[in-house]
C-alpha cells in the first residue's frame, strides 16, 4: 500500500496547522500529498435543498458531484471505513498520505502538541508512534522529536522514511479485498509478466498506474467447447 502517516493529538494541538506546513513543504518539492481527515461526529457537504442532497434523499446510495476542476462522492456506508480500506479504494497517484486522527488505526503515528499543555502521550511505540512534534518533554519515548521551529526537519525526515522513491512501480495484488504480501521477487515477475502482455495493446502508457480486476469465480480450467 501507498506509504500513510497519521498526525494524532488532542483538540487544539496543532495538528491541522502541522499537516498545513507539511503539505507545502512536501508539494513543493514535487511530491503528490493526499489528505485523510478524520470526522469522529460526522459530516455533511451537501446542503439541504440541493440537487445532490434531493438526490440522496430521493434513496441513491452513491452521489457524485462533477465539475471541471474536482469531483466529490458521497456514499452511504454500513460502518466506519479503515484507513487501508480508504487508501486502496479512493487515493490514486499520491506519494503519500497524511491522515488527521485515526488514533486507533494500525499506521505510524506522529503526535502533535503544540497549541496546548497536556504532557500525556496518546500511543506509545507499541502503538506504531514514529515521531512527536513539541515543545516540550512528552515522555521518554525513544522516538525523533520536532519542535514547531523544525517542521522542514520533520518534512525531510519523512520524505527520507516514508516517500517511496524506488524506480521501479509497486505491485499490489487483493484477494477477496485483502492484500497479498508479495516478495520482491514475485513483484518482479508480475510487473515483467504484465508489462509484457499490455505493451501491445491500444492506449498502453508505461508512465501511468495500471488496474486489473477480475470478478467472478477463478475455478479450474473449463472442459469442453
Amino acid at each position: 500500500m501507498r506509504s500513510l502517516v497519521s498526525i494524532i493529538g488532542r483538540s487544539n494541538s496543532g495538528k491541522t496547522f502541522l499537516i498545513e506546513k507539511l503539505v507545502s513543504i512536501l508539494t513543493s518539492k514535487g511530491h503528490r500529498i493526499a489528505t485523510i481527515k478524520h470526522a469522529a461526529h460526522g459530516f455533511d457537504i451537501d446542503l439541504a435543498g440541493k440537487d445532490s442532497w434531493r438526490h440522496k434523499q430521493a434513496g441513491a446510495s452513491t452521489v457524485i458531484l462533477a465539475s471541471p476542476d474536482k469531483i466529490a462522492v458521497i456514499q452511504a456506508v454500513e460502518k466506519e471505513i479503515s484507513l487501508e480500506e480508504i487508501q486502496r479504494f479512493w487515493i490514486k497517484d499520491a506519494d503519500l498520505i497524511l491522515a488527521e486522527g485515526f488514533k486507533r488505526e494500525r499506521a505510524p503515528k506522529i503526535q502533535v502538541s503544540l497549541f496546548e499543555d497536556s504532557g500525556e502521550l496518546l500511543c506509545g511505540k507499541e502503538d506504531q508512534l514514529v515521531a512527536l512534534v513539541s515543545d516540550k518533554t512528552l515522555s521518554q519515548e525513544d522516538v525523533p522529536v520536532f519542535s514547531d521551529k523544525e517542521i522542514d526537519r520533520l518534512a525531510q525526515w519523512l520524505e527520507e522514511n516514508y516517500i517511496d522513491v524506488a524506480e521501479e512501480p509497486r505491485v499490489e495484488i487483493m484477494l477477496a479485498g485483502n492484500p497479498v504480501t508479495l516478495t520482491p521477487f514475485l513483484q518482479k515477475l508480475i510487473r515483467n509478466t504484465w508489462r509484457g502482455l499490455l505493451s501491445s495493446l491500444k492506449g498502453w502508457n508505461s508512465q501511468g498506474e495500471v488496474e486489473i480486476r477480475i470478478s467472478g469465480e477463478l475455478g479450474g480450467d473449463s472442459k469442453g467447447e
